[in-house]
């Protein structure tokens, strides 16, 4: 399939999926009377999201370069790599809850970071950067939840340290 095809193939899915959660964030009510409630951030996302996507669409058309409109070959697609985010995303899901939000964020990020970064990137200096981030960002974002805006995240084995 050519690049053309698949940006505006991949750009109308988009679109319809936008389309989709559009019409669900229409049943959302809002609390208070004057209220524009809470489906209303959702919407301007979507709305932004299908936007870019008709751009695309439009740059699509507009482009005359002939390597755009040629047949590209994934060679060495990466399959693994996505693959390995689904699964890494389903055991995140699951173990959330028991374990906790700091400790699951932590294993999770440095594991997709590893996951997600060449050869070259997988070892040394790369390795600490990639630790710092994953131990940090977790901890930034607890502090935030937690702390700052009074909202509870999941403490699960830490949770007599972290309360």
């Amino acid at each position: 399939m050519s690049k053309k095809r698949t940006d505006i193939l991949s750009s109308l899915i988009i679109i319809a999926g936008c389309w989709l959660f559009w019409t669900q964030t229409l049943k959302f009510k809002a609390r208070m009377p004057g209220d524009i409630g809470s489906g209303r951030f959702p919407q301007i996302v979507l709305a932004c999201i299908a936007f870019m996507c008709v751009v695309r669409i439009f740059l699509a058309f507009l482009n005359k370069d002939a390597s755009y409109a040629e047949t590209v070959r994934h060679e060495g697609s990466d399959y693994f790599r996505g693959f390995g985010t689904v699964l890494l995303l389903g055991i995140y899901v699951f173990t959330f809850k028991k374990i906790g939000f700091v400790l699951t964020s932590v294993a999770y990020l440095f594991l997709q970071l590893l996951l997600l970064s060449n050869s070259e990137r997988r070892s040394g200096k790369y390795l600490l950067l990639y630790a710092a981030i994953s131990l940090l960002l977790p901890g930034a974002v607890w502090i935030l939840f937690v702390k700052v805006m009074h909202l509870m995240l999941p403490a699960g084995v830490l949770a007599k340290w972290l309360l």
